[in-house]
């Protein structure tokens, strides 16, 4: 009986969630950039690179791309897409070498190309493809991802970080939320990230 209190107690744990941040108002103007894969520490707006990791490849970016237009819906009618973004990175690259030290003033550049009061600027830094099927892996998934909130006009930044690397319900009963939510399957690098996207944009308050 002891036993059974103890495991739901450390369930009930495990499901606490991420919190609501300040919900940014309907009426704010904002823009989403495409998910990128950095190489050099100076391409972040804030943490540096893991040693090793594996490749992320064009499909797979943009199908998180569409994944946070998707969790951005409510957001449309005030949001300008990544196509228009890129247009402005291109021009402000012309301008000025993105350098370490210039990544906040870059992005600012390109939110002001834009017009819009805020840029939401998506990382991937870490993307482990999983090796076996939904119920068995020698080699689960695992992801990290950082999401950036860049506020044009005053360069203040808010970010938030998502980092998992799928684990068995023995292994870690804090996840059982999650365990159960997933009915027990292993996740593919790109189910992971969709969840981390959720909860970014929770945290964010967009």
């Amino acid at each position: 009986m002891r036993t059974g209190i103890l495991v739901c107690i450390l369930l009930c744990a495990g499901c606490a969630t991420k919190g609501q941040g300040p919900l940014l108002p309907l009426t704010s103007n904002i823009a989403v950039a495409g998910f990128m894969y950095p190489q050099e520490d100076w391409e972040l707006l804030a943490g540096v690179l893991p040693e090793e990791r594996d490749a992320v490849s064009a499909e797979a970016l943009r199908a998180l791309d569409i994944r946070l237009a998707q969790a951005l819906a409510h957001r449309k009618d005030r949001m300008l897409s990544t196509a228009a973004v890129h247009q402005c990175e291109e021009m402000a690259i012309a301008v000025k070498e993105r350098k370490r030290q210039d990544a906040v003033t870059y992005w600012q550049q390109v939110g002001e190309c834009l017009g819009t009061e805020y840029l939401v600027v998506p990382f991937v830094t870490q993307w482990q493809t999983r090796e076996g099927g939904d119920y068995g892996v020698t080699r689960p998934a695992s992801v990290t991802l950082n999401i950036f909130l860049l506020h044009i006009s005053s360069g203040e930044i808010q970010r938030f970080h998502f980092e998992e690397a799928q684990v068995g319900l023995g292994e870690n009963i804090l996840q059982g939320k999650r365990f159960f939510q997933r009915k027990g399957r292993w996740l593919t690098p790109e189910e992971l990230a969709a969840e981390g996207i959720v909860d970014g944009v929770k945290e964010l308050g967009l």
